[in-house]
């Protein structure tokens, strides 16, 4: 049975480095003894990251993580190592209930030291202090009913059931009971005042990982019932007995009962209440450093959820980047081996789904932290090779980068192979690039209805098992989409104004579930000329049936683009991608070689017709290419299972012309 997602609310205080670009990696840097500002605004339209006002661009190491296993020699030479290659930030996580084993008493010693040797290498850190297990002293003393109780259907198969709390270890308590808030925020106020005028520290990160959605039977990840409470507080107030999750496939369609969705709603509200109280807590401390809202690994682990929902980690990404406390998104994919190249037919839909949080992230005005993992795979252990088109391609969009590992190389992820943390050292050059502009929009956007539509059960057409198939037949039809969340569309229905169109992806959950609110939007959208496309569920899951071959569903999608004058581009079995007026052309080598010309639209790159250059930027490879009319005609032979990452250079005697703005550089200290 694998691991149950157990939340947590963790405040992470940022921390790091000051590394001259054009310092050889083995210098050390100067040590840190001021401290530094740090904010978040729009340039030129783009959001970009100041430290005492000047453009920053973050360089991470995970430096050690749970503490309470690590000893200090081994986080401070991870510490070394980072600044010896170039790192320019280091992070750290520390758990509540290991600073105050008493309750009032607090240990800083170690942080203390830990912050100290980070700043005399030249280092900032990302402190994470977790404070989603709480004391013993919490709930074996002081607040018995303070404690999330789960509650599990089928105990024979998962026996995860009961009170959440291990007397002389600690608890997972309710994160909306105000005893917990009480001794939280106790906990989260010292931590600010004691580090704000550190030397070390660069914001603050707010981790909310409250309960996984998906641990719910149906949710089909974990298979347990999962934390959602169940005490008798929770039972309180609520207002009556919350209701049982039904066992996995135990009715013919989706569970809709009227108490099973005002259940659901109470949760997502309790959490944003959390979200609301912890966020604001920390910007009323200290608001002159930046503000790091993670929201899960969840949807980047190749799974779609519908969206970019992150609830399986108890994340709530539509709200999270609404949220004026928050500077900046943080996201954790895993570098899996398929990412990139095709296994069993199929592209990995996680450099997709990135583009699309990455849009998301920017429209609001944030700025979006990249964390990778290793994934721990033993039939594909190696990614060498593919951690640099990675970087390269979703740096390009805007996207700073944090390459994380686990303390002892176990779970989920892993420890980087010496051949990896070389290739991952070279990345770090992305730095001294431009800043990019902007990031061009999808002429369709999909609707993601949020938590409600992972509830459904046994019903395959209302599954997240055929959102999924339909994803991947856009994707493998090469045809771009953005995604839009329920809320943001809702607060702010002009956004609807940039799209031709507009999908649901389930129309059957829509039609059931979405607010009388999003609906009248939405309609409003399609009379004033606006396409709406309703999704097929069950095409969807015939075409995954098949294997992903079926070449008439796919003529089907491209021509329903075509017919309304949405922008596609597809060569030869290549998914290619234009991202903006950075600009980069992103080309994803799908399953045969191509020779040939590729003929691209850049209207709105504003370029004069005639020759221009693109560099290939992992290869180093020079392409001549002409541009006619708005159009780039492109000589290629694109390799087999090989990312190409493009980025334009000019032509002769002529200077690129952007319609956009300018691009800023790129600053590192």
């Amino acid at each position: 049975m694998g691991k149950p997602k157990v939340g947590v609310l963790c405040l992470a205080l940022v921390v790091y480095p000051l590394l001259l670009a054009a310092e050889p990696a083995s210098q050390p840097s100067p040590s840190r003894t001021s401290p530094v500002s740090t904010v978040v605004r729009r340039i030129n339209g783009v959001p970009v990251l100041l430290a005492n006002g000047r453009p920053f661009v973050l360089k991470v190491w995970t430096a050690g993580l749970h503490l309470g296993s690590q000893d200090d020699a081994t986080v401070k030479a991870r510490m070394s190592w980072a600044a010896a290659h170039g790192f320019n930030a280091v992070e750290i996580m520390v758990q509540w209930r290991l600073i105050e084993s008493t309750r009032g008493v607090y240990d800083w010693t170690r942080i203390d030291s830990l912050m100290d040797s980070a700043a005399s290498y030249g280092l900032y850190v990302l402190l994470t202090i977790e404070a989603g297990v709480a004391p013993p002293w919490f709930a074996d003393d002081l607040y018995p009913d303070a404690v999330f109780v789960t509650y599990d259907p089928n105990p024979a198969q998962h026996p995860i059931s009961g009170r959440l709390a291990i007397s002389g270890y600690g608890s997972l308590p309710i994160f909306y009971h105000p005893a917990y808030w009480k001794e939280a925020d106790a906990f989260f106020t010292a931590a600010i005042n004691r580090y704000k005028t550190h030397p070390a520290l660069f914001g603050y990160d707010l981790c909310v990982f409250t309960t996984g959605e998906y641990n719910y039977p149906g949710g089909n990840t974990y298979g347990i019932a999962g934390f959602a409470d169940y005490s008798s507080y929770t039972r309180r107030l609520f207002g009556r007995d919350p209701p049982i999750p039904l066992e996995e496939y135990s009715q013919p369609g989706p569970d809709t009962r009227p108490d099973w969705m005002a259940w659901s709603h109470f949760r997502i509200q309790k959490k944003r209440e959390a979200l609301d109280h912890f966020g604001m807590l920390i910007k009323s401390l200290d608001p002159d450093h930046v503000l790091v809202a993670w929201t899960g690994n969840s949807p980047l682990w190749g799974g779609w959820d519908n969206g970019l929902i992150a609830e399986a980690g108890g994340g709530d990404y539509p709200y999270l980047i609404s949220r004026p406390y928050v500077d900046v998104i943080r996201g954790g994919p895993q570098l899996a081996p398929d990412l990139f190249r095709v296994v069993n037919g199929k592209l990995s839909m996680v450099p997709f789904v990135l583009v699309a949080m990455i849009q998301a992230t920017q429209r609001h005005g944030k700025l979006f932290l990249l964390q990778t993992e290793r994934v721990v795979n033993s039939e594909a252990p190696d990614v060498t090779g593919r951690i640099t088109a990675w970087a390269e391609a979703f740096h390009s969009l805007g996207a700073q980068l944090l390459w994380w590992q686990e303390p002892q190389g176990e779970g989920v992820s892993g420890a980087w192979t010496s051949a990896e943390r070389a290739e991952l050292v070279s990345t770090l050059k992305l730095a001294n690039r431009p800043l990019v502009e902007r990031i061009s929009r999808a002429d369709l956007a999909f609707v993601d209805l949020g938590f409600e539509t992972s509830k459904y059960y046994a019903d395959d057409t209302l599954s997240l098992v055929s959102a999924t198939s339909q994803v991947q037949a856009f994707l493998d039809a090469g045809l771009p989409f953005d995604t839009l969340s329920a809320d943001e569309i809702m607060e702010e229905p002009a956004v609807l104004d940039r799209y031709k169109a507009v999908g649901l992806m389930i129309p059957r959950a829509y039609d059931l579930l979405a607010p009388a609110k999003l609906k009248a939007i939405i309609a409003d959208f399609q009379a004033r000329g606006g396409v709406v496309w309703r999704g097929d569920p069950e095409k969807g899951r015939k075409y995954a049936a098949g294997g992903y071959t079926d070449t008439t569903y796919l003529d089907a999608l491209r021509a329903y683009y075509d017919s309304h004058g949405l922008t596609r581009h597809r060569y030869s079995g290549h998914d290619l991608q234009i991202w903006g007026n950075k600009p980069y052309i992103f080309i994803l080598s799908r399953s045969t070689r191509f020779t040939g010309t590729l003929e691209l639209s850049i209207k709105g790159w504003d370029l004069p017709d005639g020759p221009i250059t693109l560099l290939e930027i992992n290869s180093g490879e020079i392409y001549t290419a002409r541009v006619v009319r708005s159009s780039l005609h492109l000589e290629i032979t694109l390799a087999r299972g090989k990312p190409y990452l493009l980025q334009l250079q000019g032509g002769p005697n002529r200077s690129v012309r952007r319609s956009s703005g300018r691009v800023m550089p790129a600053v590192t200290r």
